[in-house]
């Protein structure tokens, strides 16, 4: 076998456990595959069971929900106690000291004890959003795509993920009246409004001013610091959130031709950029990942806001970075990138127009690395894209799909939960719908029986009823809910009759 340029394994061996490649059909497998058929039987919810243990998700998940009095779940007592931490989510040692700007701000994220990951996925976006849209990358395959960035900060509440978003605002203070900075996201209209802004305008015939909205910025640095949010807002009536929010990040023209002449917006191709960041919690991650059909979650780079590496000691605050935005050019213009990249990028897109197989979730991997490749050069001070750039953004890339990985994973396991914690309520209502009517069908019976002996006794058995003739006396309905026995122990208890050997005779309490 081997791995394709998807990361994904073609079998060619008849001795491996996975369907061997044809001639003419070829599967391949993701790495959970590999691991359900050699160590769990081809069972891929348990092989995903093992590898969320392993990255110490469900760690993480039971400190959450711990009952320790201490105010962060599940803390160990002592100075100096840390979490256990998954492994393989965060970006490793050798990326931070790649570079002199990585290693700045690794080292402003720990002064400020945050997450390294979470404040550089930050800075992306905000270089993203302040590099000028001429700055676009080149048309490889498709069409010319903006440097527009999304990223998704995951982590439990309370974990870090706004004051990460602060940090970065710190490191990269940037301040340009042509981006709208900071701006919490809201409708998809919002979304267009944050380019425009009311200008004076001299009024038909020279007659004094007005207040005009024009398109007068090219850049948005936004923010949602709940990802529920991002479901709640594009599930709203004529929402066009998530569709402009689609279209933004390649930078294609937004607006609506139907709107009012009041309210008509338009913002077109390849004049603008966008740098958003979404916080989110694992188990609410399905609010960005349930649009898979529609592509919103592919467009995402995944950051973790838990970072082990933090150190105890205090770290000094190496103040902001020296940086300065790309200028704006009337002509030229657009990043350019090394012949490796391009060789890279064309042959995986030649694999999937010719039908092979990949992760749906993946069906953007390679324009998010090249965005990221992207912002690493623009922040680096280049208009060209490397090798190193492409290697470092592939590591990004890399460790948000396992995080990425995880976050579905652990959802399945809170929906698993839910689903029979939903079984044990139904299973529980029904067996107390059950007991309810057996019963009212062991009292009916005992009524019944009651009223048999009694009659039976004045007439035909003045020396008392038997089994046989008080079972004659219940009805068959009631039968089927509960037994002659528990009736007659219930009649018995209640006085309703009374045993003599094996006889029946009236009781005390006479039935009503």
């Amino acid at each position: 076998g081997r791995i394709n340029t998807n990361g994904r394994l073609m079998n060619w061996s008849t001795s491996a456990p996975f369907e061997c490649a044809g001639p003419i059909t070829r599967p391949t497998f993701d790495q959970l595959d590999v691991i359900a058929a050699y160590e769990h039987q081809g069972d891929r919810q348990a092989a995903g069971r093992a590898v969320a243990e392993r990255t110490g998700i469900l760690t993480l998940w039971k400190a959450q929900h711990d009952n320790s009095d201490s105010p962060v779940k599940g803390a160990q007592k002592g100075a100096g106690a840390t979490q256990p931490a998954p492994t393989g989510m965060n970006l490793p040692d050798t990326f931070w000291a790649s570079r002199p700007e990585l290693a700045h701000i690794r080292q402003a994220a720990h002064s400020r004890q945050r997450s390294a990951d979470a404040v550089l996925a930050c800075i992306l976006a905000r270089v993203a959003a302040f590099t000028p849209p001429c700055w676009h990358l080149p048309a490889i395959v498709g069409a010319e795509s903006s440097l527009a960035t999304y990223v998704v900060l995951v982590g439990p509440s309370g974990a870090g993920k706004s004051s990460a978003k602060d940090a970065a605002m710190d490191v990269l203070p940037v301040n340009l009246q042509s981006v709208a900075d900071d701006l919490p996201l809201g409708s998809g209209e919002g979304l267009i409004e944050a380019y425009f802004d009311l200008t004076d305008e001299e009024k038909p015939g020279g007659k004094g001013t007005q207040k005009v909205k024009r398109k007068v910025r090219d850049g948005a640095y936004l923010t949602l610091d709940e990802g529920q949010a991002l479901a709640d807002l594009g599930a709203r009536k004529g929402s066009t959130l998530v569709t402009n929010l689609r279209s933004a990040w390649t930078g294609a023209t937004l607006g609506n031709t139907n709107a009012s002449t009041e309210t008509k917006r338009k913002v077109a191709k390849g004049t603008y950029t966008l740098g958003l960041v979404i916080g989110l919690q694992p188990v609410l991650a399905n609010a960005l990942l349930d649009d898979s059909g529609g592509g919103l979650p592919q467009r995402f780079a995944w950051f973790t806001v838990t970072d082990p590496s933090i150190p105890d000691e205090r770290i000094e605050w190496p103040g902001p970075l020296p940086w300065t935005p790309l200028p704006v050019v009337r002509h030229g213009g657009g990043l350019s990138a090394d012949a490796e990249i391009e060789r890279v990028i064309r042959t995986n897109d030649l694999q999937r127009q010719r039908g092979a197989e990949f992760d749906p979730l993946d069906s953007h991997a390679d324009l998010v690395r090249f965005k990221l490749a992207g912002c690493l050069a623009v922040l680096a001070g280049r208009t060209h894209i490397t090798v190193d750039d492409w290697s470092l953004a592939g590591t990004i890339w890399r460790t948000g799909r396992l995080i990425r990985t995880v976050v579905k994973e652990q959802i399945a396991i809170e929906g698993r939960k839910v689903e029979a914690s939903r079984t044990a309520a139904a299973v529980r209502r029904e067996e107390a719908i059950s007991t309810s009517a057996a019963d009212q069908a062991i009292k009916a019976m005992a009524k019944n029986i009651a009223t048999a002996v009694r009659r039976h006794a004045q007439s035909s058995c003045p020396d008392g009823c038997s089994k046989r003739c008080a079972h004659a006396s219940t009805a068959s309905k009631h039968r089927q809910l509960a037994t002659i026995d528990e009736a007659l122990e219930h009649a018995a208890r209640a006085e309703l009759v009374a045993w003599r050997g094996e006889r029946l005779l009236p009781g005390k309490v006479v039935p009503a």
